[in-house]
Order: structure tokens, then C-alpha cells, then sequence
């Protein structure tokens, strides 16, 4: 997908719910250079990261890249409120 589509995935996920606010969150996973994950076993680590801070049922999309001299996964998020019923 390109960077326009990925951006338009979050934006009509904030137009569906009217209690989304515009925050989001940024996170660099960083991994030892010896670590030689597999792309299964990376994505695993961050689903369990993501559950384990709260963000487990929110939007996010993962990328990795190569830019650095270590494996590193680029994490970006929504929150998304959810009803409160009394």
C-alpha cells in the first residue's frame, strides 16, 4: 500500500467512530543486532507489546526498515475512546 491509502485506512477509521480523538502514538521497537527475528516472530512481539500497553484492539500499522545497523520496527497508532455506557 502506498503511504497516501495507509493514511486514508486511519482517517476513515476516525471518521466511523465519533468518539476518536487525533491522538496518536509513535513507537520504535529496537532490536539487538544478533537478533535475527523471523517477520512472524516480530510481529508477534509487537502484537504482545501493544496489548501489554493498552493499544492491543486500536489501529496500528507496523513497518520495518533497514536504514539503521540494527532490526527495528516503526509502530503508528490511533486511539480510539470507547463508549462508556452507564
Amino acid at each position: 500500500m502506498s503511504d497516501a491509502i495507509k493514511l486514508n485506512r486511519f482517517v476513515k477509521r476516525l471518521e466511523l467512530n465519533e468518539n476518536a480523538k487525533r491522538n496518536s502514538i509513535y513507537i520504535s521497537l529496537n532490536f539487538d543486532p544478533s537478533e535475527n527475528h523471523s517477520k512472524e516472530k516480530m510481529m508477534a512481539i509487537t502484537n504482545t507489546y501493544m496489548e501489554k500497553i493498552g493499544f492491543g484492539k486500536q489501529p496500528y500499522l507496523v513497518y520495518q526498515h533497514y536504514a539503521a545497523g540494527h532490526p527495528h520496527l516503526h509502530v503508528v497508532s490511533i486511539y480510539i475512546l470507547s463508549r462508556q455506557t452507564n
